[in-house]
């Protein structure tokens, strides 16, 4: 299947979003994953090259919406990994699984992008709801957490450690389920 006709990148028409498991080839994973952390890394730069001033709206609620697609692939690929693995499975699992660690770590140790969540933080806005004040709050604790605020190199090296860990699970994982 060509990757123009990934059925992973299209909307899917099913009951309750459920994935097309059945239109879904093995192939499909890899090239899927591949364009979602293309599109996912596209969505963050739009946060942080939005030349307004940082709101809840175009940070917070903006950042809370990225990665919508990445997400999707996720799910459907890991019910996949979970309920079926073959070796093939558990190739792409592994491809896979450190790039998410690296993805999601190098997300939130983005300076530039922890500046603009800081900004909406510092300000507290009055007009914000009980519901986002919990939301901004928790995104800024996970920025915090993450290191986004540490020096560069310092950073980078938690990119490195996030992606490095995971490998090691993922390894562990392996042994223990080959030793049945």
């Amino acid at each position: 299947m060509s990757a123009n006709k990934n059925v992973l990148l299209e909307e899917w028409r099913t009951p309750f979003g459920i994935p097309p498991f059945d239109r879904i080839q093995i192939t499909d994973y890899l090239p899927a994953f591949d364009a979602a952390l293309q599109r996912h890394n596209n969505e963050i730069d739009a946060i942080v090259q939005n030349p307004e001033a940082p709101t809840f709206e175009n940070t917070v609620e903006a950042l809370e919406f990225s990665g919508a697609q990445l997400e999707r692939i996720g799910r459907a690929f890991y019910a996949i990994a979970s309920a079926h693995t073959t070796d093939e499975v558990r190739a792409i699992e592994s491809k896979v699984t450190p790039r998410l660690a690296a993805h999601s770590s190098a997300i939130f140790t983005r300076a530039d992008l922890f500046r603009k969540i800081q900004a909406v933080h510092d300000v507290q806005p009055l007009g914000l709801n009980a519901e986002q004040r919990k939301l901004l709050q928790e995104h800024y604790s996970s920025f915090v957490r993450s290191g986004a605020n540490l020096p560069e190199t310092e950073r980078k090296e938690i990119v490195w450690l996030d992606e490095e860990l995971s490998r090691l699970e993922d390894r562990k994982s392996t042994r223990l389920n080959s030793s049945h």
